[in-house]
């Protein structure tokens, strides 16, 4: 074969290989499309909702920041999600809440395989989600759209991952925890006896948040309950720095999500810190999504009561139409 014939050959190649790489990018880009237009349809659902007869709109005055505490001991993985919160920044009614959310819910999430390939939606552990992304962020984010469609498709607009062997930076913003427990914590710390008010320092933080027995059944359940002590210790110790020092307690905010998974801007750091100063919060702002433990194949599960998730859903996130 002479040397015409083999160049007229790979530029026919090379012009097949692009006619067929266009065609597939055109049927990719109109699928993405028909996904969008889907999602945007699906999101517009979120803004009304009817309940016991009543009807509600979504309180356009919140600020919904989820906050991920990530387990990453297998380097060869991207982690997963051991503690999942979402902080509520109420504008209208200038409060702050606080909701809880068990990593073992039975919920379904975007997953993919070894490859990148899309596997749909699929139920598994909200934990999972993020071990899913391809980076932090991305983990995150996937994490993000999976609780969103927990809670009915409301927006989660910004994200904080934290790695939980980082859980004293994280402290060190604010120093010092004073915590009463609730409950018998001994299996952490001999001095973690109920009813005794610790001061948890920096280098105690991680395992208070992150230590569980695995061998016991629905171990994660107790330590949820230390978590929600933590959170609610953190946040009050926050409003309290942020009087005493606003400018100090910021610099410091901003140094330490600077170096985490985030989305949050340093203007938005400096507007929800005027907020975190001012609203209203105690243990009774609060929440857990409920739910029943249950003995899964594998591990542990979690099955989220659908009727007290409806009711959660519209007390935190809806306000009654007028008229």
């Amino acid at each position: 074969m002479d040397k015409k014939k083999i160049i007229v050959m790979i530029i026919s190649f090379c012009l097949v290989l692009g006619i067929v790489s266009m065609l597939v990018y055109k049927e990719k880009e109109e699928r993405g499309n028909q996904l969008e237009e889907s999602e945007s349809y699906q999101l517009e659902e979120y803004k009304q909702k009817e309940y016991n007869g009543k009807k509600y709109s979504y309180n356009t005055g919140l600020n919904t920041i989820l906050f991920l505490g990530i387990d990453d001991d297998n380097e060869e993985n991207l982690g997963q999600s051991d503690m999942i919160s979402m902080i509520l920044l109420d504008r209208h009614k200038e409060e702050i809440k606080l909701l809880m959310v068990s990593r073992d819910s039975m919920v379904k999430i975007h997953q993919y395989d070894a490859g990148g390939n899309d596997l749909g939606w699929n139920t598994q552990h909200l934990a999972l989600a993020y071990s899913y992304g391809n980076n932090p962020k991305h983990g995150a984010i996937l994490t993000v759209q999976a609780l969103s469609k927990v809670l009915g498709d409301i927006p989660i607009l910004n994200y904080v991952a934290l790695n939980t062997k980082e859980i004293a930076k994280f402290q060190d913003v604010i120093g010092t925890l004073s915590i009463t427990l609730d409950d018998d914590y001994t299996d952490v710390n001999s001095q973690y006896k109920k009813g005794n008010r610790i001061e948890l320092t920096t280098n105690e933080a991680e395992s208070f948040v992150r230590y569980r027995n695995t061998k016991e059944a629905y171990s994660n359940e107790k330590r949820m309950k230390r978590q929600k002590l933590y959170m609610e210790a953190y946040m009050e110790q926050l409003k309290q720095c942020l009087n005493e020092n606003k400018e100090e307690t910021i610099r410091k905010m901003y140094e330490h999500y600077r170096s985490t998974a985030t989305n949050i801007t340093h203007e938005e750091i400096q507007n929800f810190a005027e907020m975190i100063m001012t609203y209203s919060f105690d243990s009774n702002d609060v929440y857990v999504l409920e739910g029943e433990n249950k003995q899964g194949k594998y591990h542990d599960e979690y099955i989220l009561n659908e009727e007290k998730l409806e009711q959660l859903v519209i007390n935190l996130f809806y306000e009654e139409e007028q008229g």
